[in-house]
């Protein structure tokens, strides 16, 4: 089943190729976590502040209390009773999560984002509060890969999640004092944060704009980079029931090409939840291989195919058209089966290295060796371990004798059935400008992931230069 998705494909490519950061707000945990003025509000009633007369009551006593009244009311709070203040708003912002919103978690933990950071300092998220060594990790390490394993093992929360506003309690940057020590005596946070915005696509999650510090950061980098309307935008926004005059300005004066959504639909907010599945769907290691490899032939052969267990369930969990892959013991038994012209041949091999005391080669050696005495020509990819110096030596050796490739882990294996398949990584690519509100989305296949437990989206195709292409029936996008 197909149908077009609302996810601009731009978007998809920055992803995938490592080059785009989430920026999450406080819409993303708003069903459990209470808004700002009603969370002062509930702490100074723990406090006994919110009787008739008193100056936290007088600042937020109005539907719409202006940002300036939010951040005098936590500072005097926080100046009346500090350690109260740290403890109840430690309780106020560790909510029980609900499927729903543990959903949601998972869903933007499985995305390739090279990192996500959030201005939340709630507990749905955990990660590593603000500070230089952070900074220097996610600046200046290797970019993210859609293979990489915190993409697709089971529970825990990205090590790449930075909380920029500290997390409850001790660190939590909430009262005006604490704003200004963050934005004007800490330069390093400003120019961690222009540098996420100034060198990487910017996803925002449940963000409202109206954070002034945050825009006045934004407009930085704009005028660093010369935004014109009508530039590829630098960012992307997934919100609400944005008009569409508000949604032209963004693209054209803001940079941010705005995927809107009807909050009304019930439950709430479900429009967001979709959107983040079919990106997931999208980009997601599990989805990738998925449709990668569906309707492929694979004949894996290992004498103790336990080993492979870790990995190969991401291969064939789920519904949708899975490979159909073949497991073997013995590379004797893997050849015959090779030779036999009656038997259907894999569209690939996946064959262990298979060192054995007092031989000479591997296993894998003396199978390729075979293969190639026989005339069999069938890609081969050797998954074998990645301890050095062996891992060098053993690849050396695989790739003389015909091998595809030679892996020592799953991120690699992954990659390397990426390459062999003929879909090679996203490459940049050069975008011209722009002549509407941004490019096309894509076209998509239902899949159903097993962790997650309801549909996701996903049909991707690469060109042989590596740009993304739509499905089949879509118009180019530009």
């Amino acid at each position: 089943m197909q149908r077009r998705t609302s996810i601009p494909a731009g978007l998809v490519e920055d992803i995938l190729a490592g080059r785009c950061v989430a920026f999450v707000g406080a819409g993303f945990s708003a069903a459990r976590v209470k808004a700002w003025p009603a969370l002062l509000e509930s702490i100074a009633d723990s406090l006994g502040l919110w009787h008739e007369g008193s100056p936290v009551r007088s600042l937020l006593d109005n539907d719409r209390p202006a940002a300036l009244n939010l951040e005098a009311a936590a500072q005097l709070l926080q100046d009346e009773y500090p350690k109260a203040f740290r403890d109840a708003l430690r309780r106020e912002v560790s909510p029980d999560i609900d499927s729903v919103l543990e959903r949601r978690r998972r869903l933007l933990l499985q995305i390739p984002f090279s990192a996500i950071v959030t201005t939340n300092f709630d507990t749905v998220l955990n990660g590593d509060v603000a500070a230089a060594p952070v900074y220097r990790r996610v600046l200046r390490r290797q970019p993210t890969r859609w293979s990489d394993e915190q993409f697709w093992k089971k529970g825990g929360d990205s090590e790449h999640v930075v909380k920029l506003h500290g997390d409850a309690g001790d660190h939590a940057v909430l009262a005006r004092r604490d704003y200004r020590r963050h934005l004007y005596e800490d330069a390093r946070y400003a120019s961690f944060v222009r540098s996420l915005m100034a060198t990487r696509t910017v996803l925002y999650l449940g963000v409202s704009f109206t954070d002034a510090y945050i825009n006045e950061l934004r407009s930085e980098v704009l005028a660093l980079l010369g935004h014109e309307p009508g530039d590829e935008p630098t960012a992307y926004a997934i919100a609400n029931d944005v008009s569409e005059p508000l949604c032209d300005f963004f693209a054209r004066h803001e940079g941010i090409r705005v995927i809107n959504y009807d909050s009304e639909t019930e439950p709430a907010h479900r429009g967001f939840d979709e959107l983040l599945s079919e990106l997931h769907g999208l980009t997601n290691t599990r989805a990738q291989l998925r449709q990668l490899l569906r309707g492929k032939r694979i004949l894996w052969v290992d004498p103790e195919p336990d080993n492979n267990d870790h990995g190969m369930k991401v291969l064939t969990e789920g519904g949708g058209e899975r490979p159909d892959i073949t497991q073997m013991r013995s590379h004797d038994h893997a050849l015959a089966t090779l030779r036999d012209a009656n038997q259907p041949r894999p569209d690939l091999v996946v064959s262990n290295w298979g060192h054995v005391d007092g031989r000479q080669e591997s296993l894998a050696q003396s199978f390729m060796r075979a293969l190639r005495k026989d005339g069999v020509e069938v890609p081969v990819v050797v998954f074998c371990s990645p301890e050095e110096p062996y891992f060098t030596a053993n690849r050396a050796a695989a790739l003389r004798l015909g091998a595809f490739d030679a892996c020592g882990r799953w991120p690699a294996l992954f990659e390397a059935l990426r390459r062999l398949v003929g879909r090679p990584d996203p490459a940049p690519r050069h975008r011209r400008k722009s002549e509407s509100n941004g490019d096309e989305g894509l076209a998509a296949d239902l899949m159903v992931d097993p962790d997650l437990g309801e549909e996701s989206e996903f049909d991707l195709n690469f060109d042989m230069e590596g740009n993304l292409i739509p499905n089949q029936g879509a118009e180019r996008y530009q």
